[in-house]
């Protein structure tokens, strides 16, 4: 899970500041510029906003990572008619869509779908 994961993960318990976020983040908390790093990255993701009592918070439509697999796994399997796909042509589709690592997204297809051998079903666990 990189630095972005864990920051949505934690944004979506609830609002934190640039501080706890760091206490949770030792990645950052361990360097000097880890503080303007955190605060650099809240601020170039579109899915994070800045409340006025200087908190962060995920934007409503926000999703998380695994979610987002989720998503684009059942849009891609959708028009597939039958009960599903090979699971290496759902992890090159979601993979091109969300820029995700292909491992991280194996283990939430296999997490989160109906898996047997190489083939996923269209159905969640």
């Amino acid at each position: 899970m990189d630095v972005n994961d864990k920051i949505a993960n934690q944004l979506q318990k609830g609002a934190k500041t640039a501080d706890e976020l760091l206490a949770v983040l030792p990645e950052l908390a361990h360097s000097p510029q880890g503080a303007d790093v955190l605060r650099l990255l809240l601020r170039l993701d579109k899915n994070v906003r800045l409340l006025d009592n200087g908190r962060y918070t995920l934007t409503p439509s926000a999703q998380t990572p695994a979610d987002r697999i989720v998503s684009e796994a059942q849009a891609f399997m959708a028009p597939i008619p039958g009960s599903g796909a090979t699971l290496n042509s759902v992890i090159d589709h979601v993979v091109k869509q969300t820029g995700y690592a292909p491992e991280q997204v194996r283990a939430v297809l296999i997490q989160r779908f109906m898996t047997r051998g190489d083939l996923i079903a269209k159905k969640l666990k």
